[in-house]
């Protein structure tokens, strides 16, 4: 009882910060893209996009290592950070290394570079956080973690908004983005030394610990380098291939698109190290803490789809506006992924959670393969749709991959599955016809807000929530801990 109710605790506090964040950004990017127009936006997403492809080689998958090890015993936890991080140092300063090379070979224009330094180093403090936050989470508090990331983003957006409102240029609001970062690893280091006590110890450090340390991570390493390259690596080629015109153009479906990670990213942060725990000291709950997962997900994700496939005209006209209308069937593309996005985050998870991260690290890689070979296919001859088309079938096979893995994993049968997906596709269905109806007398807002109503009376009508999950359900809408 206990365990069920720190994840949920867990859960609403992560969220409630993770929706908080992800409206505030999502605004914000509304607000650079209306403020700098497509080739501008191009520019910015072009830097972040290629720093963020170098970002694991700083983690080196230290941090989920720490996550998983932290959430099973806390034993030895102060050697272990000692050992993460000076090594986490080391590997920041190749890494910055690596970009500073990768940058003089690209031959980019002296405002692009700039920007590229300036998200460097967002992207190294953003890493550290990681690892602060990784012990904070370990132990399944992500109080502090959920505090931080509120007042980072509403920082960010109060000065960068008043910035834009100014006529300030894309650097200083680069600039803004580093302050920010910074201030939050600092905020994540003291936290972890006054709440926990840990320090670095300089003298205990050794060679052969970080280099132990650096082999049991290195699955977790190869996992986020795989990532990393299929999430990013879209943008990039993008950039190099095309021009930043098209940078733009795709950035803001994809923006739209992955605005909506919130809720698999705060399920994923509460529900691993309880996974992992389940997993070393009570097995039989590790089923149900995972289609729990998968259920809620699955029920959000689907018909959100859905109702933006059908309003994505609407959709990018009133938050962009004319200027992107081009975008329109790429978000049309990118949204059918959130499904199978959203699913990626459990099976995954579950992977790691019970010693199986070579199979997740294999099937990343596995997709990491498609997505770059689909893209060089695509991106020559269809651009930014082409890399639309690209991201759809990548996430495909990585839930494919995952639902195959877990199954052998929980021994699980395909009755849950196929109980789920029936009545959520019936319910979705029931949703866009209603959709489709309301839509030429009602204001697109309004006509996404009655098609969520719809879909839940539909998928309850057809017995798709148990008595279970509407107490769940009910407890989480207003944020309340059983």
């Amino acid at each position: 009882m206990v365990q069920r109710q720190t994840i949920f605790n867990n859960t609403t506090v992560y969220t409630a910060s993770l929706i908080f964040q992800k409206v505030l950004a999502f605004f914000y990017f509304i607000a650079l893209a209306r403020s700098f127009g497509v080739e501008d936006v191009g520019r910015y997403s072009f830097a972040i996009s290629f720093t963020l492809l170098f970002s694991m080689l700083t983690d080196f998958g230290v941090s989920s290592y720490i996550i998983r090890e932290t959430s099973k015993s806390e034993d030895a936890l102060q050697k272990l950070f000692s050992t993460a991080f000076p090594t986490k140092l080391t590997l920041t300063v190749l890494t910055l290394a690596i970009i500073a090379l990768a940058v003089f070979l690209g031959g980019y224009p002296s405002d692009t570079v700039v920007l590229i330094i300036l998200a460097a180093i967002v992207m190294c403090a953003d890493m550290f956080a990681l690892l602060f936050y990784g012990i904070l989470r370990g132990r399944q508090n992500l109080r502090y973690e959920s505090i931080a990331m509120a007042i980072y983003q509403l920082g960010v957006v109060v000065v960068g908004g008043w910035l834009m409102y100014q006529g300030t240029d894309l650097l200083a609001l680069m600039a803004v983005l580093m302050a920010a970062s910074i201030a939050n690893v600092g905020y994540a280091g003291y936290m972890v030394l006054r709440r926990l006590g840990y320090v670095c110890s300089w003298s205990s450090y050794r060679l052969s610990d970080a280099l132990r340390l650096l082999r049991i991570a290195f699955p977790f390493a190869l996992a986020g380098i795989f990532v990393k390259i299929y999430s990013y690596l879209d943008t990039v080629l993008l950039g190099i291939m095309k021009d930043t015109v098209a940078v733009g153009l795709y950035s803001v479906p994809y923006k739209l698109t992955f605005a909506l990670q919130f809720l698999p990213m705060a399920f994923g942060a509460a529900m691993y190290p309880a996974m992992s725990r389940a997993y070393a000291h009570a097995p039989d709950r590790l089923a149900k803490i995972f289609k729990q997962n998968i259920f809620y997900l699955w029920i959000f994700a689907l018909p959100t789809a859905i109702g933006i496939y059908l309003l994505a005209p609407e959709c990018i006209t009133l938050l962009y506006g004319a200027t992107y209308a081009a975008s329109v069937p790429a978000l049309r593309i990118l949204i059918l992924s959130l499904p199978f996005v959203f699913l990626s985050f459990p099976f995954g998870a579950l992977l790691n959670a019970t010693d199986r991260q070579v199979t997740n690290t294999r099937n990343f890689g596995i997709v990491m393969v498609v997505n770059i070979l689909l893209n060089l296919a695509l991106i020559p001859r269809f651009s930014f749709i082409g890399a639309s088309g690209a991201g759809l079938i990548t996430y495909i096979c990585l839930a494919a991959l995952g639902y195959w893995e877990t199954r052998t994993t929980l021994s699980q049968s395909d009755r849950f599955y196929k109980d789920l997906f029936l009545k959520s596709s019936i319910a979705t269905l029931g949703m866009a016809c209603g959709i489709l109806l309301i839509r030429p007398w009602v204001w697109f807002p309004v006509t996404m807000l009655v098609g969520a109503p719809i879909f839940i009376s539909f998928f309850a009508l057809l017995k798709g929530f148990s008595a279970e999950d509407m107490r769940q359900l009910r407890r989480f809408l207003h944020w309340r801990a059983s």
